[in-house]
């Protein structure tokens, strides 16, 4: 078959050829992370250049769930939140805006790879890749210049040394978590496109930010890889089956451990203080015995639970102003010195102390539950939109660099995120560095999803978000495994309003389909 054809949709079709340049603007725009008014551009840009509205919800063409959502979030304003104040319908407007650009984002996705097909996207992720490693590598100078380093890796002071891979944001420009995570699924993509040379660009900008729990997932996948690998040639596996199609292809048993050795290098001889973290957390959080330990067969069921008359900030009280909460001092092996006058002071004692614990993340899925247990509402609607845990109740709350947040747009907070989460983002701020790790975040999907939305979005994520991408999965090849990455990386941001990695995951979600359906109607034609 002549290059550029395909046979979907209904009989022959050609391509586009070469990179779409417009999208990859696009996607600078859109995944900029250190302006929110470029995301705005970004949108305003592409439909200028292609105005198409034609979404296509009928023939599935865009999951249901980014409608959806918006319209449950109207309904929870209208039956449950009834806060019509002007504060916060800006608040309101801001976190749904987040929603219809993840809608018009994919929207825009599928527009580019129907014009250009599998093979202009698999050229796309060549070039951004290449440009990635370039932003990385030019964050990572201006760092050697700061601090006259050649490695400032290595015996630096924060916010260098051990932390320097947070600095380098690559593509991104700001939050290297995201520049980790999509190098991270990149490096997946080209390994089993058995394209070497790409994956090692992907892998080495995922090294560079050094990000030791991104690092650990990418070894768990490379494992899992190989094992299916391995699997699949002593199964004799079949062309068509899953085990086949999931298995890598080529010399996956020489590739893969060669991978490893690659990254485990530069962790040895670039950032020794970055791979004794790592085997600490291993040994401490997988085959500690302490029962006492902070593992994670013990996180939940060991740690310290809150008293429930830090939960009950109803009770009669003096006014205690919601704001930057008190800076407390360490007491014996951690604990936090302070006072509880109040239900409302005990429960910033409680965040202090989970905190310098290193157990924030988990205190934060402690009080999501806590808040959907409180009432029949909360459980079924949530606190609403920009309410309780989102990138939007932070930026609303002042927890923002930009100007837009900062010096336009009025401040926002719910009492639901003032008496929870927000003490998590303060107590995070105000400590040392040491407890800045994403273990101290709240920010997950899955806070996101069920603290603002309730069960009933809970069940639209999961029916109309999760199973459009489930049932496709005859069609998966490296599409499983960048599915399998996401599931961890969604603790560690909120995904859907930062529109970075969630954006690459749908954009190679759907061209590993696209691909796949192509390669079987050739196949049936033959």
């Amino acid at each position: 078959m002549p290059a550029g054809i395909s046979t979907i949709n209904n009989g022959p079709r050609n391509y586009s050829k070469g990179v779409d340049w417009t999208y990859l603007f696009f996607l600078f725009l859109i995944t900029n992370q250190a302006m929110v008014s470029l995301k705005v551009l970004g949108i305003i840009f592409i439909f200028i250049m292609r105005p198409n509205f034609k979404f296509g919800f009928s023939q599935d063409r865009i999951p249901k769930f980014y409608p959806y959502i918006l319209l449950l979030s109207v309904l929870s304003l209208l039956i449950h939140i009834r806060d019509f104040s002007s504060n916060y319908l800006v608040a309101f407007l801001v976190g749904n805006l987040y929603w219809l650009f993840g809608l018009l984002t994919f929207h825009q996705t599928r527009i580019s790879l129907g014009k250009y097909g599998p093979e202009g996207m698999n050229k796309l992720l060549k070039v951004f890749s290449v440009l990635n490693l370039a932003f990385s590598i030019y964050q990572l100078v201006q760092i050697m210049m700061i601090t006259g380093k050649i490695n400032p890796y290595s015996k630096l002071p924060f916010p260098y040394g051990m932390s320097t891979g947070d600095n380098i944001y690559g593509f991104f420009m700001e939050s290297s978590y995201y520049n980790m995570m999509v190098s991270a699924v990149l490096s997946v993509y080209f390994l089993y496109k058995k394209n070497l040379f790409f994956a090692l660009v992907s892998i080495t900008t995922l090294i560079l930010v050094f990000g030791n729990f991104g690092t650990l997932v990418f070894f768990g996948i490379l494992a899992a890889m190989l094992f299916c690998g391995i699997l699949a040639r002593i199964a004799g596996a079949k062309k068509g089956t899953f085990l086949y199609n999931i298995a890598p292809r080529g010399n996956f048993g020489l590739y893969i451990p060669g991978v490893a050795i690659y990254i485990l290098l530069f962790f040895v001889f670039m950032s020794p203080e970055n791979m004794g973290y790592i085997v600490e957390k291993v040994k401490s959080k997988v085959f500690s015995a302490d029962v006492s330990a902070n593992n994670y067969r013990n996180i939940i069921k060991n740690s310290p639970n809150p008293k429930p008359e830090a939960f009950d900030l109803d009770a009669e009280q003096p006014k205690v102003a919601i704001g930057r909460a008190p800076v407390y001092s360490l007491g014996e092996q951690g604990s936090v010195l302070g006072t509880q006058s109040t239900p409302l002071e005990a429960r910033k004692k409680m965040s202090y102390d989970y905190i310098h614990k290193l157990q924030g993340k988990a205190l934060s899925i402690k009080e999501t539950s806590q808040f959907l247990q409180s009432s029949p509402g909360n459980l079924l609607f949530g606190a609403g939109t920009a309410r309780f845990s989102s990138l939007t109740a932070q930026k609303m709350s002042g927890f923002d660099s930009s100007r837009i947040f900062m010096n336009i747009l009025p401040r926002f907070t719910s009492p639901d995120y003032a008496q929870n989460h927000k003490l998590l983002v303060q107590a995070r701020y105000d400590s040392e560095n040491e407890y800045r790790s994403n273990a101290n975040w709240p920010d997950s999907v899955y806070n996101h999803i069920v603290g603002e939305y309730g069960i009933l979005g809970a069940g639209i994520f999961i029916m109309f978000y999760l199973w459009y991408f489930v049932k496709r999965i005859k069609y998966y090849t490296y599409g499983f495994w960048i599915f399998a990455m996401m599931i961890p990386f969604a603790s560690l941001s909120y995904m859907f309003e930062a529109l970075s990695i969630i954006v690459f995951f749908e954009l190679l979600a759907i061209t590993n389909v696209e691909e796949t359906k192509q390669m079987n109607n050739v196949v049936a034609k033959q």
